[in-house]
């Protein structure tokens, strides 16, 4: 999985490329998680503005709650990608032992 991706691998099927892709989804999805939740933050601060009349906790209760909604997201979205990597992992070990125990090792 540490090998660098060639445009070549598309062509043959000898070498996985989903690792090297999930890469790249598991970063934009950060990217998505992290402004969602910055809008979610901002937004509960312009709403409180708006139900000023009902108390200061709305605004509080925002700001937190956007904060421990972005961290359960983040540690979920890493959770996932770990146990995609896992099995991708266990693909590319049962290779290498298929292959030594071809050559005899």
């Amino acid at each position: 999985m540490n090998e660098r991706f060639a445009i070549r691998d598309l062509f043959g099927f000898e070498k996985i490329i989903a690792p090297t892709i999930l890469k790249v989804i598991y970063w934009i999805g950060l990217v998505v998680i992290t402004f969602s939740a910055l809008a979610a933050l901002f937004g509960g601060g312009m709403m409180a503005g708006h139900m000023a009349t009902y108390g200061g906790g709305f605004l509080i209760g925002r700001v937190l709650g956007s904060i421990v909604a972005w961290i359960m997201l983040v540690l979920v979205w890493r959770v996932l990608f770990e146990v995609y990597y896992v099995f991708f992992g266990i693909y590319t070990r049962l290779g290498e032992i298929r292959d030594r125990l071809a050559a005899g090792e």
